[in-house]
């Protein structure tokens, strides 16, 4: 499957550019047909060469520097084989309810074979079509009913939802939250060991320099009484 040839129709343009002004269009529906076309014909074409079926629709969602439409294509209701070669979308303006115009199409000149739903009942792939255009275009789908949810369709849907709540700096907050008390509490105690340590230099220099002149009394701490100074040796000062 190439889909070597996508064009937005001359009619689709003009849609586009309403819902870059601001106007809410709706991709309503997916169509099949066996046909194929030229470029220019396809770029004035009212709908697919040779219409076989309807498809459903998956969802759109923005994908670089676009817009990706999901098209899910299964052989339901197909009692006679035939090769798809045209792969079309419709949409309306929200203040266009009449018949649908065709927005876009997509073509693969060698086609994919689409069997009967009597020997496959199964047949399932999808199709995404990325539409060329700001993020900011009103974009919208009419998600069908009765999608199937494909394996790729379910991993990709996770994938984005787990970069989303990733990203989003108010998820869990009572967790980021504790984190980062835990952090300030691990960087207060790092601190206190840095002074407790640094006393401690202190206080072993003090030391070295007070036990000049005294005795060395032992090599291990006496239960009771004053500390003067401790080594691993034993004997007088001279």
């Amino acid at each position: 499957m190439s889909w070597n040839t996508s064009v937005v129709t001359n009619a689709g343009v003009d849609l586009l550019n309403e819902s870059l002004a601001g106007h809410t269009l709706t991709i309503e529906s997916a169509v099949g047909g066996a046909g194929t076309s030229t470029e220019e014909e396809l770029k004035s074409a009212t709908d697919v060469a040779e219409p076989k079926q309807t498809f459903k629709l998956i969802g759109i969602d923005d994908f670089e520097q676009g817009k990706r439409v999901g098209i899910q294509i299964t052989n339901k209701g197909v009692t006679e084989s035939y090769v798809l070669h045209q792969i079309g979308a419709k949409a309306h303006l929200e203040y266009e309810m009449e018949t649908p115009t065709l927005l876009f199409v997509l073509q693969d000149d060698r086609g994919v074979e689409i069997p009967t739903e009597a020997e496959n009942p199964d047949f399932l792939f999808e199709v995404y079509a990325v539409i060329t255009i700001s993020n900011e275009a009103n974009i919208v789908v009419n998600v069908s009913t009765g999608v199937t949810a494909s394996v790729t369709y379910v991993d990709e849907t996770v994938a984005s939802a787990i970069s989303e709540h990733s990203a989003d700096k108010n998820a869990h907050q009572d967790i980021r939250d504790l984190a980062a008390s835990a952090k300030s509490a691990a960087d207060a105690a790092a601190e206190a060991a840095e002074a407790a340590k640094e006393e401690a230099d202190a206080a072993s220099e003090a030391v070295s320099a007070f036990s000049d002149g005294f005795v060395i009394i032992g090599s291990t701490k006496p239960e009771t009484g004053p500390v003067l100074w401790f080594n691993d040796g034993s004997g007088q000062t001279e």
